[in-house]
């Protein structure tokens, strides 16, 4: 009887080393992977955030630009009306009087010369108008003086209107008694500025009853408020067509809108908006100004 013997071989044992090694390199991939995505990640997350302080820088920056450039604006038309009120009163001297208080009197041909000479240099002023005082609180416009550059306007003042009965002009005509300069007063429906010069019968003005007593009356001027906006910007370079600008004069007694200029908006455009309160003449006007110039990051 034969036997058969069958050998088998057995696998030799797995080394449990090379099973940690195995796993251990798995796990750096694994860490190294998870830490180059956070860096991806940190480095996205950080372009992001500088973009957007990019973007906000420039934002401020704009900001501050156009508030720089807003005050230069207002400043500039402050500057160029105080000039045209102390070239009024420069012309209508202290001692160029009127011959005259009563009604009905014309002033003299100096003080007319005067007036005629001032309309040929200062363009912002449209007409001009005697007042004279009756004594008796009213004045009525006497005599008109149309300006060479304009001719005669519906803005123009009419004969026998009577200016003391509008609030502003009241209180305007009050202001330059008191202190004995130009002074400014709007006539808020009509959108119409008047500068008021004192002229007077005597040299004794040193008080206020002195002033009030020797009055002879006021020249009336009319303000082309445009004109002071746009060439008062234009003589500051500072003159532009993507700004609209809005005056209004915040007195009590005559609030309203005295001038705009409206701009077309991009409805793709940011906008800065600006407010400057500025005073000329005793008056108080407010510069609203707003452009749309600004692109919407």
């Amino acid at each position: 009887m034969m036997t058969s013997t069958t050998t088998m071989t057995l696998p030799a044992p797995v080394d449990a080393a090379i099973f940690e090694k195995s796993s251990a390199l798995s796990w750096e991939r694994l860490v190294r992977g998870w830490l180059l995505g956070l860096l991806i990640a940190i480095g996205i997350g950080g372009s992001i955030w500088g973009f957007y302080q990019e973007v906000h820088k420039k934002k401020a920056q704009a900001e501050q630009a156009f508030e720089t450039r807003s005050l230069q604006q207002a400043n500039a038309v402050k500057s160029y009306l105080d000039s045209a009120l102390s070239a009024m009163k420069s012309a209508i001297t202290e001692s160029q009087r009127a011959t005259t208080s009563n009604t009905g009197t014309d002033t003299n041909p100096m003080l007319r010369s005067s007036v005629k000479h001032l309309l040929n240099s200062q363009h912002v002023l449209s007409s001009a108008a005697w007042l004279p005082n009756d004594h008796s609180g009213q004045y009525r416009v006497h005599s008109i003086f149309h300006s060479p550059f304009y001719g005669a306007r519906t803005e123009d003042l009419t004969l026998g209107q009577d200016l003391s009965l509008a609030p502003s002009v009241k209180r305007a005509m009050d202001e330059v008694i008191d202190h004995g300069r130009t002074a400014l007063a709007s006539l808020g429906e009509q959108k119409q500025v008047i500068a008021l010069a004192p002229v007077y019968t005597s040299d004794r003005q040193a008080t206020r009853q002195q002033r009030a007593d020797n009055l002879a009356g006021f020249v009336a001027a009319v303000v082309d408020v445009a004109a002071v906006i746009e060439v008062g910007l234009q003589r500051a370079n500072l003159y532009d067509t993507y700004t609209e600008q809005t005056l209004l004069d915040t007195s009590a007694d005559s609030a309203g809108e005295l001038y705009a200029r409206r701009i077309d908006k991009s409805d793709n455009a940011g906008s800065l908006a600006h407010v400057t309160d500025i005073t000329a003449g005793s008056a108080s006007w407010r510069c609203l100004l707003y452009t749309s110039d600004v692109a919407d990051e």
